[in-house]
């Protein structure tokens, strides 16, 4: 008895994990979101702009409790999703303002290359060298692998030949899974961006 009670609510407490964070991931979409803003704003004017992005963060908070829950901080893959999350919120804005996911992918695309291009700061003695790095998230992704959470997804490691890239991962289209099935198709175009050139 004790047992199923402790389960239950383990099971309330991971329902509640995206919502009792709901503030912090608010502040993260309004970080992100000054990233894509030169390049909304851009395009379609600042008033457009404006709207658009606000009504992304509506939908954000809107999908947030929908978030499937994959393990929370004992899982790498969470805040990848939250990321495709706020992409997703981003692409159904642009939707609603009558613009495409080949649109709405260019942006958070340009974006991100943006974002790639500035210089990182790092904080002293924290820098590891690039093989290390790679281990790293091989043996993240392997982890993983081994977690057993209602929702959770796994993603495989893909070795890089290190020219064209480093290496990557094969991913689930996880998110989807919160977007109603008519709306599916065209969001593959923003969620699975072309390959980021090599660095």
């Amino acid at each position: 008895m004790k047992k199923n009670i402790e389960k239950t609510n383990k099971q309330l407490a991971d329902k509640k994990y995206y919502t009792n964070l709901k503030d912090e991931l608010l502040k993260q979409y309004d970080d992100e979101a000054r990233t894509w803003s030169p390049f909304v704003f851009g395009q379609y004017g600042e008033i457009n702009a404006w709207r658009t992005l606000q009504d992304a963060r509506k939908a954000f908070e809107e999908l947030i409790p929908q978030i499937p829950y994959i393990g929370g901080d004992e899982n790498t893959l969470t805040a990848g999703l939250i990321e495709s999350v706020r992409y997703l919120a981003f692409y159904l804005a642009m939707k609603k303002h009558g613009k495409t996911a080949e649109e709405a992918g260019k942006i958070l695309y340009d974006a991100i290359l943006a974002r790639l291009d500035k210089p990182q700061k790092s904080a002293p003695g924290k820098k590891m060298a690039k093989g290390q790095f790679i281990e790293q998230q091989r043996q993240r992704t392997a982890k993983n692998a081994a977690l057993k959470f209602p929702g959770n997804f796994v993603c495989a490691f893909v070795e890089g030949d290190g020219k064209t890239f480093d290496y990557g991962y094969d991913l689930p289209p996880a998110p989807l899974k919160i977007l109603p099935r008519p709306g599916r198709g065209r969001i593959h175009a923003v969620l699975l961006l072309p390959g980021l050139p090599a660095q």
